[in-house]
């Protein structure tokens, strides 16, 4: 599938989105929240989303930051992520840096290998008056609404804070799914915001247009011959990640982005990373695609020489993406004979800077 030289996600994911295969099939898959979404139910709650927000004040060149893990909340609305994993004192760094008017925040926080941690302390940091209705935040004076995804199945309550906003009646606030007309939109718009790593340095803030991801997503789609056909597996995160530095780019560009460039579907197996969840993901969903950094390949080929999953169901892998750092020639072998990626491609680094 081709998209034209100078294009907007909106119009992207809305002709995507019309045709009948793409408007039946689920292309954008949770298998935690057992949520399925089709490109035209993509493009309808992303409507709806932008609507809500809309009438919670925010307006074209307002930064919204999304510190959620890979889930369909994460999936229609990513315009600046943060690590969800960041104490309060990061989350406030980054709001502040950013100058940011709104938040949207998980109940919980999921990490792998770890239990979930409850963000009501960071909450009650940025915001003190959270359960007198105040929003008004010292610490982050831009800061205008927070808007709050429940992920908690029950364990976090919410019913006090009365100065936040629920993502699902932002959602509902937001109505049938109508686009936005009339907002002037240009492909060198700025429309997501990642942070740098901070390996090398302090963390800064890339600005990335919607040109320069639908071309970064569009080339590696390209380079792995992806089809709607395809089904790719996407464990890494959506936000940026300090230790794996490719990973926002990874998982939202060159996982999202490629997909919805060819109209081939994406798989979320978990939140956060799980080795188990994304082989189960795998073989249930028939990928085609797997996505990884070595420690995640190295967890993976260890449950299956463990017995821990069977081994049968990957047959129709071919193809994926190893980076966030150098990839060892034999761990290359084993992914080629064990998991069938014969095609795996390895990406530039080069393909985190703005095209």
């Amino acid at each position: 599938m081709a998209i034209a030289p100078r294009e907007t996600f909106s119009p992207l994911v809305s002709s995507v989105g019309s045709t009948i295969s793409h408007a039946v099939l689920s292309r954008v898959v949770s298998r935690h929240q057992n949520e399925r979404l089709s490109y035209d139910a993509l493009d309808r709650k992303s409507n709806s989303l932008a609507r809500g927000l809309v009438k919670l004040g925010v307006n074209k060149g307002d930064r919204v930051a999304v510190s959620l893990g890979n889930n369909i909340e994460h999936a229609i609305d990513d315009q600046v992520p943060l690590n969800p994993a960041f104490s309060s004192t990061q989350v406030v760094a980054a709001l502040s840096h950013l100058d940011a008017s709104h938040l949207i925040i998980s109940t919980e926080t999921n990490l792998p290998r770890k239990k979930p941690r409850r963000n009501e302390a960071l909450l009650r940091d940025i915001i003190p008056g959270i359960e007198s209705g105040q929003t008004e935040s010292e610490l982050v004076p831009s800061l205008k609404e927070v808007v709050v995804v429940d992920n908690s199945s029950g364990r976090v309550s919410t019913s006090a804070w009365k100065a936040v906003q629920h993502y699902q009646q932002v959602l509902e606030d937001g109505g049938s799914g109508a686009a936005l007309l009339g907002r002037n939109l240009c492909p060198d718009d700025v429309v997501n915001i990642q942070f740098t790593s901070g390996t090398t340095s302090m963390p800064k803030a890339a600005c990335l247009t919607h040109m320069s991801i639908l071309n970064n997503g569009k080339s590696i789609g390209d380079r792995m011959m992806l089809t709607p056909l395809d089904i790719v597996c996407c464990p890494p995160p959506l936000f940026q990640d300090r230790i794996l530095t490719h990973s926002s780019c990874f998982g939202c560009i060159l996982g999202y982005m490629a997909t919805a460039t060819h109209g081939s579907s994406i798989v979320f197996p978990a939140e956060a990373f799980d080795a188990v969840a994304t082989l189960r993901a795998v073989q249930e969903e028939k990928c085609t695609a797997l996505y990884g950094v070595p420690t995640m390949f190295v967890d993976e080929l260890e449950l299956l020489q463990d017995g821990v999953v069977s081994s049968e169901g990957f047959q129709y892998l071919r193809t994926g993406i190893a980076a966030g750092s150098s990839i060892p020639a034999e761990l290359m072998r084993r992914l080629h004979r064990t998991l069938n990626l014969t095609e795996l491609s390895r990406p530039s680094p080069l393909l985190k800077t703005p095209s």
